[in-house]
């Protein structure tokens, strides 16, 4: 397993799990500053695989973000996953707004390298991204 792990109370933590999962979870209210902060520390991240899989949980997290503010982050989440060969993205919502604001970031990057979809639970989030579904 390689050792990646986020420092303890912060909004943003993370891991990657042995089963490949590079997990991220948000906690709290989360500005738009922590994003990107945590996309910069993303694109130094050396022991990724290449072949990445992510699983966002925002079900504990808290947004106030607006379409510019959402094609900010875009963009630089495009700019950052450069050096992947392909990525595969579960994003764990509870809340319609955290919903919306997902599906926008998602219609904003369109990339051939990268699968996304949306689930509520995180167990369809990781059969999903395992491919067990």
């Amino acid at each position: 397993m390689i050792n990646l792990i986020s420092k303890p109370n912060v909004l943003i933590n993370y891991h990657l799990e042995e089963s490949g999962i590079f997990r991220i979870i948000f906690s709290g209210k989360i500005p738009v500053d922590s994003i990107l902060s945590f996309l910069d520390d993303f694109y130094l991240f050396e022991n990724l695989p290449k072949e990445l899989i992510l699983l966002y949980d925002f079900t504990r997290a808290e947004f106030d973000l607006d379409p510019v503010k959402i094609k900010i982050l875009s963009d630089k989440a495009r700019a950052v996953s450069i050096n992947y060969d392909k990525i595969r993205t579960a994003f764990v919502v509870a809340e319609p707004k955290v919903t919306a604001y997902t599906m926008l970031f998602s219609m904003m990057i369109p990339n051939e390298r990268a699968t996304r979809d949306i689930f509520s639970t995180v167990e369809a989030a990781e059969d999903w991204l395992l491919g067990k579904r």
